[in-house]
C-alpha cells in the first residue's frame, strides 16, 4: 500500500492591505477621525481578526499568493485548492 503525502500549501506573498481600514473601524466605533491615539492598536486588532478568520476558515479576505505543492497530479479533472477564493492559477 502506497501513501501519498498531503498537499503542502505555502503563502509566497502576503496581503498588502487589510479588509477593513482604520478609518472605517473608527467610524463604526464612533471614534473621531482625527483621534489617532489608538490607531496602532486598531491596526493590530484588524490584522489579528483577519489572521484568525483565515486560520479558522478556508477563505482569505485580501489578495494573497499561495503555492500548492503536490507529489502527483490528482486523478480527475479538478485540483482541490485549500484556500478560497481562487482568482487565478499560474
Amino acid at each position: 500500500m502506497t501513501t501519498t503525502a498531503a498537499p503542502r500549501l505555502h503563502r509566497t506573498i502576503g496581503p498588502t492591505s487589510q479588509p477593513l481600514s482604520v478609518a472605517d473601524a473608527k467610524k463604526q466605533l464612533e471614534v473621531a477621525a482625527d483621534d489617532t491615539a489608538h490607531d496602532t492598536h486598531f491596526t493590530a486588532l484588524i490584522v489579528a481578526a483577519r489572521e484568525q478568520f483565515e486560520r479558522d476558515t478556508p477563505w482569505v479576505t485580501t489578495e494573497q499568493t499561495f503555492e500548492l505543492l503536490l507529489d502527483e497530479f490528482p486523478v480527475g479533472d479538478r485540483i482541490p485548492f485549500p484556500v478560497k477564493p481562487v482568482t487565478s492559477v499560474t
